[in-house]
Protein backbone atom coordinates (compact mmCIF):
# COMPACT_ATOMS: atom_id res chain seq x y z
CA UNK A 1 0.00 0.00 0.00
CA UNK A 2 1.52 3.59 -0.66
CA UNK A 3 1.21 6.15 1.77
CA UNK A 4 0.76 9.91 0.10
CA UNK A 5 2.64 13.10 1.11
CA UNK A 6 0.32 14.34 3.86
CA UNK A 7 0.20 11.08 5.43
CA UNK A 8 4.34 10.50 5.28
CA UNK A 9 4.89 13.81 6.51
CA UNK A 10 2.01 12.90 9.64
CA UNK A 11 4.12 10.25 10.01
CA UNK A 12 7.27 11.44 9.73
CA UNK A 13 6.22 14.43 12.03
CA UNK A 14 5.04 12.63 15.04
CA UNK A 15 8.26 10.01 14.90
CA UNK A 16 10.31 13.56 15.13
CA UNK A 17 8.15 14.98 17.55
CA UNK A 18 8.88 11.51 20.09
CA UNK A 19 12.16 11.54 19.28
CA UNK A 20 12.89 14.90 20.00
CA UNK A 21 10.50 14.93 22.93
CA UNK A 22 12.40 11.84 24.29
CA UNK A 23 13.59 13.31 28.20
CA UNK A 24 17.56 12.07 28.43
CA UNK A 25 18.04 8.88 30.72
CA UNK A 26 19.99 9.14 33.96
CA UNK A 27 23.57 6.90 33.21
CA UNK A 28 25.44 5.49 36.44
CA UNK A 29 28.23 7.92 36.71
CA UNK A 30 32.13 7.51 35.46
CA UNK A 31 34.32 8.75 38.49
CA UNK A 32 33.49 9.54 41.77
CA UNK A 33 30.09 10.75 42.31
CA UNK A 34 30.14 14.70 42.84
CA UNK A 35 26.76 15.95 41.90
CA UNK A 36 22.89 14.95 41.98
CA UNK A 37 20.54 16.96 39.73
CA UNK A 38 16.88 15.88 41.35
CA UNK A 39 13.76 17.72 41.58
CA UNK A 40 10.86 18.83 39.19
CA UNK A 41 13.64 16.61 36.12
CA UNK A 42 11.66 14.06 34.34
CA UNK A 43 14.04 10.82 34.89
CA UNK A 44 15.12 11.99 37.98
CA UNK A 45 17.64 11.72 39.63
CA UNK A 46 21.42 12.40 37.43
CA UNK A 47 24.12 11.47 38.83
CA UNK A 48 27.54 12.71 37.89
CA UNK A 49 30.81 12.05 38.55
CA UNK A 50 34.09 13.45 38.32
CA UNK A 51 34.92 12.21 34.61
CA UNK A 52 31.59 13.19 33.49
CA UNK A 53 31.90 16.53 34.75
CA UNK A 54 34.90 16.54 33.10
CA UNK A 55 33.98 14.91 30.04
CA UNK A 56 30.66 18.03 29.77
CA UNK A 57 31.27 21.22 27.27
CA UNK A 58 34.08 23.37 29.77
CA UNK A 59 33.38 26.93 29.58
CA UNK A 60 36.43 29.40 30.80
CA UNK A 61 36.36 33.09 32.72
CA UNK A 62 37.90 35.68 34.48
CA UNK A 63 35.96 36.75 37.35
CA UNK A 64 36.92 38.51 41.04
CA UNK A 65 36.18 35.91 43.80
CA UNK A 66 34.73 37.25 46.56
CA UNK A 67 36.44 34.80 48.99
CA UNK A 68 39.58 35.83 47.64
CA UNK A 69 39.64 38.90 46.55
CA UNK A 70 41.30 38.06 43.47
CA UNK A 71 40.81 38.06 39.67
CA UNK A 72 41.08 34.54 38.58
CA UNK A 73 40.20 32.01 35.97
CA UNK A 74 37.52 29.64 36.31
CA UNK A 75 36.86 27.20 34.64
CA UNK A 76 34.03 24.10 34.87
CA UNK A 77 30.57 23.14 33.47
CA UNK A 78 28.01 26.03 32.60
CA UNK A 79 25.14 25.14 35.09
CA UNK A 80 22.74 26.54 32.84
CA UNK A 81 23.99 24.42 29.67
CA UNK A 82 23.71 21.24 32.07
CA UNK A 83 20.26 22.09 33.12
CA UNK A 84 19.29 22.91 29.30
CA UNK A 85 20.18 19.64 28.75
CA UNK A 86 17.28 17.71 30.85
CA UNK A 87 13.55 18.28 30.42
CA UNK A 88 11.75 20.34 33.64
CA UNK A 89 8.63 20.43 34.99
CA UNK A 90 6.24 23.43 33.20
CA UNK A 91 6.50 25.08 36.69
CA UNK A 92 10.36 24.34 37.42
CA UNK A 93 11.86 27.93 37.44
CA UNK A 94 14.34 27.47 40.36
CA UNK A 95 17.62 25.86 40.99
CA UNK A 96 18.74 25.10 44.60
CA UNK A 97 22.00 24.46 44.76
CA UNK A 98 22.98 22.82 48.06
CA UNK A 99 26.36 22.39 49.45
CA UNK A 100 28.63 19.45 51.32
CA UNK A 101 27.89 21.52 54.29
CA UNK A 102 23.95 21.72 53.91
CA UNK A 103 23.90 25.48 52.42
CA UNK A 104 21.05 25.69 50.44
CA UNK A 105 21.18 28.70 47.50
CA UNK A 106 17.80 29.20 45.38
CA UNK A 107 18.61 30.61 41.92
CA UNK A 108 16.41 31.46 39.34
CA UNK A 109 17.26 29.27 36.12
CA UNK A 110 16.75 32.22 34.11
CA UNK A 111 19.49 33.98 36.24
CA UNK A 112 21.63 30.52 35.49
CA UNK A 113 21.47 30.92 31.92
CA UNK A 114 21.61 34.95 31.30
CA UNK A 115 24.83 35.00 33.27
CA UNK A 116 26.54 31.34 32.88
CA UNK A 117 27.79 30.30 35.72
CA UNK A 118 30.28 27.71 36.45
CA UNK A 119 30.16 24.30 38.45
CA UNK A 120 34.51 25.32 38.36
CA UNK A 121 36.84 22.22 38.98
CA UNK A 122 39.63 24.50 37.50
CA UNK A 123 40.90 27.81 38.85
CA UNK A 124 44.02 29.16 37.08
CA UNK A 125 44.25 26.66 34.77
CA UNK A 126 44.77 24.25 37.73
CA UNK A 127 42.41 21.51 40.15
CA UNK A 128 40.54 23.87 42.40
CA UNK A 129 42.24 24.56 45.59
CA UNK A 130 40.72 22.02 48.79
CA UNK A 131 39.71 25.64 50.63
CA UNK A 132 37.27 26.37 48.07
CA UNK A 133 36.00 23.02 47.57
CA UNK A 134 34.98 21.38 44.28
CA UNK A 135 32.76 22.17 42.74
CA UNK A 136 32.67 25.86 43.44
CA UNK A 137 29.49 27.62 41.81
CA UNK A 138 31.84 30.56 40.12
CA UNK A 139 30.11 33.81 38.40
CA UNK A 140 31.57 35.31 35.64
CA UNK A 141 31.73 39.41 36.96
CA UNK A 142 33.96 40.57 35.12
CA UNK A 143 32.86 39.35 31.47
CA UNK A 144 29.30 40.34 33.12
CA UNK A 145 30.09 43.10 34.89
CA UNK A 146 26.95 44.13 35.91
CA UNK A 147 26.49 41.23 38.37
CA UNK A 148 28.23 42.86 41.33
CA UNK A 149 25.50 45.50 41.27
CA UNK A 150 22.63 43.41 39.92
CA UNK A 151 20.01 43.34 43.08
CA UNK A 152 18.37 40.22 41.59
CA UNK A 153 22.21 38.65 42.00
CA UNK A 154 23.22 37.51 45.25
CA UNK A 155 26.69 37.45 46.41
CA UNK A 156 26.17 34.20 48.56
CA UNK A 157 25.25 32.53 45.22
CA UNK A 158 28.93 31.50 44.97
CA UNK A 159 29.08 28.13 46.97
CA UNK A 160 31.89 25.64 47.55
CA UNK A 161 31.31 21.97 47.77
CA UNK A 162 28.02 22.02 45.50
CA UNK A 163 26.62 17.94 46.02
CA UNK A 164 23.27 18.67 44.77
CA UNK A 165 21.17 20.68 42.16
CA UNK A 166 17.46 20.60 43.33
CA UNK A 167 15.16 21.94 40.35
CA UNK A 168 11.70 23.50 41.77
CA UNK A 169 8.96 25.79 41.39
CA UNK A 170 9.74 29.19 42.68
CA UNK A 171 6.69 28.94 45.07
CA UNK A 172 8.52 26.06 47.06
CA UNK A 173 11.23 28.17 47.86
CA UNK A 174 11.38 29.48 51.58
CA UNK A 175 13.31 32.58 52.07
CA UNK A 176 16.24 32.94 53.70
CA UNK A 177 15.92 33.65 57.43
CA UNK A 178 17.72 36.69 58.21
CA UNK A 179 20.97 37.34 60.39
Amino acid sequence: MRIGLPAALVVCSCISATACSAAQKPQPPKGTPVLTISGKVENSPFVYGTDDLADLPQRTFRAVDPRIEREVEFSGVSIGELIDKLTLAKTADTAVLRSREGIDVAIPVIRLKVHKPVLATKMDGAPLPPELGMPYAAWPNIDDPGLDTDPRVRPWWWLQNVTTIEVVSSSRVKPPARR
